[in-house]
């Protein structure tokens, strides 16, 4: 008997809250302009200051995955929550937009639109 998973797709991309739980945006509010873009250094970085009532924070990484902590500390290219390329992923209080802390190889992108809750 053939095996039903045989032709099925691997899927990464996965749309998540800042506690790395399944989300589907219903908390996520008006889009506040503008939009950002993060190039990765190679280094951890804290996001962009968020424009004034953002909230919410939807994030893709483009060009390779990162890593990102929300508890204070830094990650590193080894260590802390994986973001895959292409994959969706929601920041969804204030307080860990600003704690957040990203680490990717030089040249990855992390694009990003704030919201209102």
């Amino acid at each position: 008997m053939a095996n039903p998973f045989d032709n099925a797709l691997a899927v990464r991309s996965q749309i998540v809250d800042s506690n790395g739980l399944p989300t589907t945006r219903a908390g996520a509010g008006a889009v506040l302009p503008p939009s950002a873009t993060l190039t990765m250094t190679g280094s951890a970085i804290s996001l962009s200051t968020p424009p004034t009532g953002a909230t919410w924070a939807d994030i893709q990484p483009q060009g390779g995955d990162v890593r990102s902590r929300i508890d204070g500390n830094s990650p590193t290219l080894t260590a802390g929550k994986i973001w895959y390329e292409g994959g969706e992923y929601a920041l969804t209080s204030a307080a860990d937009i600003a704690a957040c802390k990203v680490i990717g190889t030089a040249g990855i992108i992390l694009d990003i639109t704030w919201r209102t809750a």
